[in-house]
């Protein structure tokens, strides 16, 4: 629990130092998949920590941050459907198959 806890202040100070960047600079694209990736990094301590409610407004704030970011989807994913929440769920993973190439044959391969 004390290495959850670190490691949620220490991602909450990475965000604030990317946010108030964010307010001083133009924001790229990379800062912007920063920021998102931050945000992700949030949901999945808080995720671990079994704080669904908070994770999910990590996760859905890192995915409005930068829409592409799948992984983030992926977890607003499971996290939906922890809450029972199973067509955003659905629109989560069929976002994540939109924006992860996925060969094909390697898939039909694994069956």
């Amino acid at each position: 629990k004390d290495e959850l806890e670190r490691a949620e202040n220490l991602g909450k100070r990475g965000l604030q130092i990317v946010e108030n960047l964010s307010k001083k600079e133009n924001v790229s694209g990379d800062l912007k998949f920063l920021h998102s990736n931050l945000l992700l990094l949030l949901g999945k301590i808080l995720h671990a920590k079994d704080e669904f409610n908070k994770a999910f407004k990590y996760y859905d704030d890192a995915v409005n941050m930068c829409e592409t970011n799948a992984v983030a989807l992926h977890y607003l994913g499971i996290i939906n459907l922890h809450l029972r929440n199973y067509k955003e769920a659905e629109k989560n993973f069929e976002k994540v198959l939109k924006y992860t190439k996925v060969d094909k044959d390697s898939v039909s391969e694994r069956r």
